[in-house]
């Protein structure tokens, strides 16, 4: 495989991280704004500020709606409308730190800062239901973000960090 750049958004704001529906590119910062970008000319379209003043970890889709988590002890993700309304918040049980979110239309999968990679499934009001560890490859103590594969069932992309090297896995 080879990474071509086909498209880019300049911006003077360092996004922790993005989420892309149809043309509309939504970069979650760590200063508790939502930004929503346009993903074709990368002009600014609205943007709005999440309810908690902690740093955004994730963004997702959730139906009609995003999920942004927040970094803050306990941790939190909370529920937008896409034109930025605050619609709800809840907690993931067992003390889940959320760092990467992507919900499959029946559950979250969540990636959780641990001390090894972890990835957990999540009800829709954050009840984990099953904690699923690696069974190989990378050793890795946070993973800042997945992605379930939509080519691939049961296929999941995770962004690992332990130093250089880096690895998509």
């Amino acid at each position: 495989s080879m990474l071509v750049k086909l498209d880019s958004i300049p911006s003077r704001t360092q996004y922790q991280c993005i989420y892309v529906r149809n043309d509309t590119v939504f970069c979650a910062l760590q200063d508790q704004a939502v930004h929503l970008r346009d993903r074709l000319t990368g002009a600014m379209l609205d943007s709005f500020t999440t309810q908690s003043a902690t740093s955004a970890c994730a963004v997702c889709a959730f139906g009609d709606s995003i999920c942004v988590s927040h970094l803050t002890s306990p941790e939190f993700c909370e529920v937008y409308t896409l034109a930025g309304t605050y619609v709800r918040s809840f907690t993931p049980t067992g003390g889940v730190q959320v760092r990467g979110l992507h919900w499959d239309g029946t559950q979250f999968w969540a990636t959780s800062y641990a001390s090894d990679l972890v990835i957990y499934l999540m009800t829709p009001d954050g009840t984990v239901t099953k904690t699923l560890t690696r069974s190989g490859g990378v050793q890795s103590t946070i993973a800042r973000d997945l992605v379930l594969d939509p080519m691939y069932p049961n296929r999941l992309w995770s962004s690992p960090s332990n130093g250089v090297p880096n690895y998509l896995i």
